[in-house]
């Protein structure tokens, strides 16, 4: 991909389902797993993978608001 990954998702964000994983969670492993790649790791970079919750939103309803960020992935930190 040539251009960084920015997505507004939209729904539950408590974590209290047991299907799907708060953001807070993902933000805890996924995007150190993201960073332990190198994604984010290069020094021209605006920023590293990022996830925050803009508002929570709990079931039935939802509403809530999340913001994803992934940088444009130059080359992989694996294998050298």
């Amino acid at each position: 991909c040539k251009l960084p990954l920015n997505l507004t998702l939209t729904g539950i964000t408590d974590g209290l389902t047991t299907k799907d994983p708060s953001p807070d969670y993902l933000g805890a492993s996924a995007i150190p797993l993201l960073q332990s790649f190198g994604i984010g790791a290069e020094v021209d970079e605006d920023f590293p993978p990022t996830i925050k919750v803009i508002k929570r939103g709990a079931a039935p309803l939802g509403g809530g608001v999340v913001q994803y960020y992934c940088p444009t992935v130059k080359r992989s930190g694996v294998g050298g």
